[in-house]
């Protein structure tokens, strides 16, 4: 028998409400199911750690510190006493700290759990840290890294591994982590194991034998050690110079030294503490030339140049030479090869390494310092071509070249030529420095053949065309002591007032003010 078309139609409005209550509920039933799915995957998502453990929970602890942080973001309350001493600040944070919730009181809660723990009181900073990640979420990774160290301090070590470990999952993107990773796998770490232990292994008597391949699903998911590669390999990728990576690189390389690549990370990042040369000693000399498989040289140019500039702080300069020569050929790294060379006392090979970069870059702006040193290798009589290749192309240190000019024509007797060099630097560059070092020079000269005015004269262009430059503290004391013999008391006043104003850190600001009279102590 036939339905009638009737019951399907706009004017059987019962059976036409029965159909939107049944529709409703499918939705509301795929809704559900749908969700539930989102949750499983996210909750699977975070605990197995796959990219991003912080995902999910990083968006979801946001939410109370952007609420709060509408509140008073201009309240620097907490701020302002972190500068006082624990003793001085305990009273009015402990205010903060219990009063509703605000940005403030997470800041400190935070900073007395700081104090706490400078006290050794480990539990209770332990009870202002409690869920504190939740309300300052800016800073999550550093307060589980406080906790784990209370943890550490009342001496239960479960709850410091536990600590820990969360840190590493958690936030193991952030640098912060790098002390979890420490706290793992130093020499000394308390939490070192010789077997990876399963946190789930009582769940394995509850599962029939039929389900065993879920048992290390399981297992898998909840197990946790610290010697997984993806951490390590995280940390080298995200914040490898770390203080606390770069100890545990020296670690792994003093237990298997054949590691190049964690060679060059000291390279990079330890180049001025000592002893990384040595280091680098066994780098070179073991991968300097060495391939890997896909037949690249193990130590890439911009290594290379780490390794140099590693040599170079330690004053190797000779080893620093031969890094730059394997750099990129820039003239950079050109001109402080030929430099070392200078330094590491080898006048000739220094000699050839300039000609042969002023050759290769003659417009660089190195160049110029390649001639200056040059001349500097040469006898006086070779000298002045090497300066006029500097005046006539490098405008930048074509004051630097002439003073220097000036002063070999005149190791060479030729006082006239001399004097044409100095009065071109001062007419051409009057605000060079080398201009500053000639005026001072004569000041000088005339002040030790008593023409005080002749000298206070001097030193006016400096004080005019270069106050900023490094004479100009020495130059501004001297001309106010000079105005003042002379009588100038106005003059001296200004000199003095200018040389506190333009070198406020310096010798001679404080010099200048105990001539003024100020109350600034004197030896």
């Amino acid at each position: 028998m036939k339905r009638s078309r009737l019951k399907f139609s706009r004017y059987y409005p019962l059976l036409r409400q029965q159909l939107r209550q049944r529709t409703r509920r499918k939705i509301l039933l795929g809704s559900s199911v749908g969700l539930s799915l989102l949750l499983i995957s996210i909750t699977i998502f975070v605990l197995t750690d796959r990219k991003n453990p912080v995902g999910l929970t990083s968006w979801v602890v946001l939410l109370p510190q952007q609420i709060m942080g509408r509140r008073n973001p201009k309240d620097t309350t907490v701020l302002r006493l972190a500068s006082q001493s624990p003793e001085e600040r305990v009273a009015q944070l402990e205010a903060i700290a219990t009063g509703p919730k605000s940005l403030n009181r997470s800041r400190a809660r935070y900073l007395l759990a700081v104090d706490a723990m400078a006290g050794q009181q480990g539990r209770e900073a332990l009870g202002w840290l409690d869920k504190l990640e939740w309300e300052y979420p800016v800073i999550a990774g550093h307060i589980v890294l406080k906790r784990a160290q209370a943890y550490q301090l009342t001496g239960d070590k479960a709850k410091a591994q536990e600590a820990w470990q969360e840190l590493l999952q958690r936030y193991g993107n952030q640098p912060v982590a790098a002390e979890a990773l420490y706290a793992f796998l130093s020499d000394n770490s308390p939490y070192r194991k010789p077997e990876k232990e399963s946190i789930a292994p009582k769940y394995a008597s509850t599962i029939w034998s039929s389900e065993q391949p879920w048992i290390a699903k399981i297992q898998q998911m909840y197990d946790f050690s610290a010697e997984e590669p993806k951490y390590w390999e995280r940390a080298l990728k995200n914040y490898p110079s770390h203080p606390r990576i770069i100890e545990l690189i020296q670690q792994k390389l003093k237990d298997q030294p054949n590691q190049p690549q964690l060679m060059l990370l000291l390279a990079r990042y330890t180049f001025d503490q000592p002893g990384v040369t040595l280091v680098l000693d066994k780098l070179v000399s073991n991968y300097g030339k060495s391939v890997d498989e896909k037949n690249r040289a193990i130590i890439q140019p911009q290594d290379w140049e780490a390794i140099a500039l590693a040599y170079w702080k330690d004053r190797k300069y000779a080893q620093a030479s031969a890094a730059y020569a394997n750099c990129t050929p820039l003239p950079k790294h050109t001109y402080l090869g030929a430099r070392a060379l200078q330094y590491a006392q080898k006048p000739k090979a220094a000699k050839l390494a300039y000609k042969k970069m002023v050759e290769e870059f003659p417009n660089a702006k190195e160049t110029a310092l390649a001639y200056l040193q040059l001349a500097a290798l040469e006898p006086p009589i070779d000298k002045i071509p090497y300066f006029d290749q500097v005046i006539d192309h490098f405008p930048d240190r074509a004051a630097e070249a002439l003073l220097a000019k000036a002063k070999t024509l005149e190791q060479l007797k030729s006082p006239n030529a001399a004097e044409q060099a100095y009065q071109l630097l001062i007419n051409n560059y009057s605000n060079s420095d080398a201009a500053a070092d000639y005026r001072w020079q004569m000041a000088q000269e005339a002040a030790q053949n008593g023409d005080i005015l002749t000298a206070w004269h001097n030193v006016q262009p400096i004080l005019k065309d270069n106050p900023h430059s490094l004479i100009a503290r020495r130059a501004g004391f001297w001309s106010g002591k000079w105005a003042t013999q002379l009588g100038r008391k106005q003059e001296a006043e200004a000199a003095f007032k200018q040389v506190i104003t333009n070198h406020i850190q310096s010798y001679y600001a404080w010099r200048s003010a105990v001539q003024l009279g100020w109350d600034v102590g004197d030896f």
